[in-house]
């Protein structure tokens, strides 16, 4: 069957074919298609929407060695960039280190020291020129500062139009890639001007349920493919009420899109979709990994098994009453199927919440003298747990706990808890006194957004500064790796 392109229309042979990536590349986005957008339409895409929308977040790809496809001219970072005298320029990043982008010099006249920051192998061109201006004859030592690490403020800004336009061609394309028709999506895709559009379509995501909630604040300690990309293409039902009483159901067609395992929208491509029900994901890491790196060759504990089985995407589940031999199987026949980068929802989102119920249950059963005599041996368990109490009270997390098999969780005919990860991001619940609220994401968000805009925001800086956090921690195991 002969695909077309989706902007222009086109049908797409090997003369015109154009190899897309669902997430921009520039970003670490690994999904790609050839049957999606023609050659003509992919660099119109790539200059107008892409470059500007992955620029936004370019000083994070660079800093944390984001795995791409595709090569990248230098890594010079445009931009204003303060150091602690508050001067700007450019810099650029190269193995874990940050250079200005032109040298520049610092004179101390007392001790007749000069301060070169450059890269080692600019200096020595470099230190010419400072002769020159200042007179060997004044210039008793040169020292070389060839790694500003821990001397720049990142400036970030999310600018909303290159931003949201940015997010509306990942949600279109990837609508698309799982054979959702063009005609299908309004809101994102504007047939007449054959462009991609914002129409007021995309709600930041926030945590409405308990158990999603303390899940984001300990992400970075409870899913070992931090940071991710995700995307889940869904359909939600919904039932509009008129003033004089009329119902009329609908069904929205969106997108729940998640960079960084930070950046979290929901884009809405259709709000009355015509089409049958629909679920589908993709969620990958973004880190650079090297699967022959991995070894099975020694008794693993608790803490690596999990690792592992995040990584291959197996659950928990499968490996229960299982010796090292028969896991070891396992792992290694993992090892030969599906990319490294890409991951699994329902291991995904399993792995996480087994990860989490350690913590939960500790505080849910023991007392604080035994938890703090416990903690006091575990330092990964006490971030966890320290996370989860300051964000919610005792009797919130007794009630969490107890209830977790309620939230993600249905029986299955034989009695058994069966995940269900069709849900997430979808619908949240809160269970407390025996009384259970709960609602859907993409109905009750915008209503919450309107009353709660300050509550949103703090919640947002949460997230960019922890992974702000993971970067900067990312950046010193590097470095100390390389001394070794």
């Amino acid at each position: 069957m002969m695909s077309s392109c989706y902007l222009c229309g086109q049908n797409i042979d090997e003369g015109n074919r154009h190899e897309e990536h669902i997430i921009q590349n520039a970003i670490g986005g690994k999904l790609k298609s050839k049957d999606i957008l023609c050659i003509k339409c992919g660099e119109k895409c790539g200059k107008n929407i892409d470059k500007p929308f992955t620029d936004i977040f370019s000083v994070i790809v660079e800093r944390m060695n984001t795995r791409k496809d595709r090569n990248t001219k230098g890594n010079i970072i445009s931009g204003d960039y303060i150091v602690s005298e508050q001067e700007k320029f450019e810099i650029s990043f190269k193995d874990f280190k940050v250079s200005p982008k032109t040298p520049f010099y610092k004179y101390d006249k007392a001790s007749k020291i000069a301060y070169l920051y450059s890269n080692k192998k600019t200096a020595k061109h470099f230190q010419k020129k400072v002769e020159n201006e200042i007179g060997k004859e004044n210039i008793s030592d040169y020292k070389i500062i060839d790694d500003l690490t821990g001397l720049i403020h990142y400036p970030f800004m999310l600018e909303n139009d290159k931003l949201f336009l940015g997010l509306a061609k990942i949600a279109t394309g990837f609508a698309i890639y799982k054979g959702i028709s063009r005609n299908d999506l309004p809101r994102t895709f504007n047939i007449t001007g054959k462009s991609i559009q914002y129409t007021k379509n995309i709600v930041a995501y926030f945590p409405l349920g308990d158990l999603e909630r303390i899940l984001e604040i300990t992400k970075i300690e409870i899913d070992d493919n931090y940071p991710s990309h995700v995307l889940i293409l869904f359909t939600e039902d919904y039932t509009h009420l008129y003033g004089d009483g009329i119902e009329l159901k609908k069904r929205y067609l969106v997108c729940y899109i998640e960079l960084f395992s930070t950046f979290q929208f929901y884009v809405i491509l259709n709000d009355d979709y015509k089409g049958s029900k629909v679920h589908k994901h993709y969620i990958q890491t973004v880190l650079k990994q090297n699967r022959e790196e991995i070894e099975i060759d020694y008794p693993l504990g608790l803490k690596e098994i999990y690792t592992l089985a995040s990584d291959l995407n197996i659950t928990m589940d499968s490996l229960k009453n299982k010796d090292f031999d028969e896991i070891k199987n396992i792992f290694e026949k993992k090892l030969s199927e599906n990319p490294p980068y890409e991951k699994d929802l329902y291991t995904y989102l399993d792995n996480m919440i087994q990860r989490l119920s350690i913590p939960l249950m500790i505080l849910a059963n023991i007392n604080q003298i035994k938890v703090k005599e416990l903690l006091s041996k575990n330092a990964e368990l006490a971030t966890i747990v320290s996370d989860i109490l300051g964000e919610l009270s005792e009797y919130d997390i007794k009630s969490i706990f107890f209830n977790i098999n309620n939230i993600f969780y249905a029986k299955g005919s034989d009695g058994v808890s069966i995940l269900i990860p069709e849900i997430f991001r979808r619908f949240y619940c809160n269970i407390r006194n025996g009384e259970e609220k709960s609602g859907y994401y993409i109905t009750e968000l915008p209503v919450f957004y309107k009353k709660h805009t300050d509550v949103i925001k703090k919640y947002c800086h949460m997230k960019f500064y922890r992974l702000s956090g993971f970067i900067e921690k990312h950046i010193a195991e590097h470095k100390y790796n390389g001394l070794k």
